[in-house]
């Protein structure tokens, strides 16, 4: 009986520790839109190839239209000057034009 109420106490305080309010994700995201040189919709596919494999990118949106580039990453994991050099080394030129 002893093993029993044991095994429960022991169940129980796992569970609750599991429990735990997790912190929140979202806290470490940052948006950044870059001006960047883009002709064309090879262009477009050639980022959307790329960039999302680079650390803590979350999201990316490419206007070709307007020549911008929003990319949703981790701030923990990558800086908006690191991202800008990933879109840099695929061959286009990159100014940072807002900051979320």
């Amino acid at each position: 009986m002893g093993k029993i109420i044991f095994i429960l106490a022991a169940l129980i305080s796992v569970s609750t520790a599991n429990a735990a309010p997790q912190p929140d994700k979202k806290q470490n995201i940052e948006t950044v839109t870059y001006e960047v040189n883009l002709n064309c919709e090879k262009c477009k596919a050639r980022l959307e190839k790329h960039i999302p494999f680079e650390k803590g990118v979350k999201d990316m949106e490419v206007d070709v239209a307007g020549k911008k580039v929003t990319v949703s990453f981790d701030s923990r994991k990558n800086t908006a000057d690191g991202i800008a050099g990933a879109i840099e080394k695929l061959g286009y030129t990159v100014v940072v034009t807002d900051r979320e």
